[in-house]
């Protein structure tokens, strides 16, 4: 049976821990491909990317700074160059509230 979020990529800002972290793998139990962006915090973000892929899904792990324009713009290409394109963007880190863009 195919999930909702089968064939579509999210990338999720602060997938690291917390919220961010939430939020990827709920894209992921869904079907997306996720981009499990962090800061700082490798190994958390390759743990959250390891617990994704136990349950069946799949994604990558970017580092950038997203409050650094060519940190961010170098993410997003590399999202591109790998995937195509993106369909979904969660901002989650340093944030009160959840941001979420769809394309």
């Amino acid at each position: 049976m195919k999930k909702k979020l089968e064939g579509q990529t999210a990338i999720v800002t602060g997938a690291s821990s917390g919220i961010g972290a939430g939020v990827a793998k709920a894209l992921a139990l869904e079907g997306a491909f996720v981009v499990i962006n962090f800061h700082s915090g490798e190994e958390k973000a390759k743990a959250v990317l390891a617990e994704i892929q136990q349950a069946g899904g799949d994604g990558v792990t970017i580092q950038a700074d997203v409050s650094k324009e060519p940190e961010l713009v170098s993410m997003f290409q590399h999202t591109i160059k790998q995937c195509g394109t993106w369909t979904f963007l969660s901002i989650t880190q340093d944030c009160k509230k959840i941001l979420f863009f769809m394309r």
